[in-house]
């Protein structure tokens, strides 16, 4: 009986102590949920230094100052930028380009800020044209930008796992979610009925 009731307090354990913090990451809300309120500050520490170097929103990113110097220089950058760009280009090549990182010509440069016509951002389009060294990224046409919106989030997700050392979490921002070390029931609630 006592070994039943020790065994039930365990498991009711995981959940009855967690901490649920909602956060504005990355252009949306987050949901960071672990064992304490330490780990969920440490969670958002590393996802506002992720953001912090990955966001084309924030004008001193390793980003933004790649897209700004597109054609010009080569740009300096963080591991953290490194490990994003790599794995981008990873994917681009595995889908012949039907992902490309270097959309930004046209999501950014085009659409959101004006700066080129239809036709010439949609010809800048071209991951090739991305240069990763080990420490440095370089677009080589003026008007190339880099658009993280398609891998941001869930880079920035795997960052946390690779870094925070916990027995169980839960993180969700935005459409990207992340989960280990136990079990729950995750569902997607239909506007139209709301």
């Amino acid at each position: 009986m006592v070994i039943l009731a020790i065994l039930l307090l365990i498991g009711f354990s995981l959940h009855a102590f967690s901490v649920k913090r909602v956060f504005f990451l990355m252009g949306t809300y987050g949901v960071v949920e672990m064992p304490s309120e330490k780990k969920v500050y440490e969670v958002y520490k590393i996802l506002r230094k992720v953001e912090k170097k990955i966001s084309d929103h924030r004008e001193d990113s390793d980003i933004s100052r790649i897209n700004r110097n597109a054609g010009i220089k080569p740009v300096r950058i963080s591991p953290a930028t490194h490990r994003l760009l790599k794995k981008a280009l990873l994917i681009s090549g595995l889908t012949g380009g039907h992902f490309d990182i270097t959309i930004g010509s046209y999501t950014i440069n085009h659409r959101r800020k004006n700066q080129i016509e239809e036709h010439e951002a949609k010809r800048l389009i071209n991951y090739r044209w991305l240069e990763l060294g080990e420490n440095r990224a370089f677009l080589k046409r003026k008007g190339m930008a880099i658009d993280t919106g398609g891998i941001g989030k869930g880079f920035a997700l795997a960052e946390v796992k690779r870094s925070v050392n916990s027995e169980w979490g839960f993180i969700s921002i935005g459409g990207d979610m992340i989960l280990w070390g136990h079990r729950r029931t995750l569902a997607v609630r239909t506007p139209f009925e709301a």
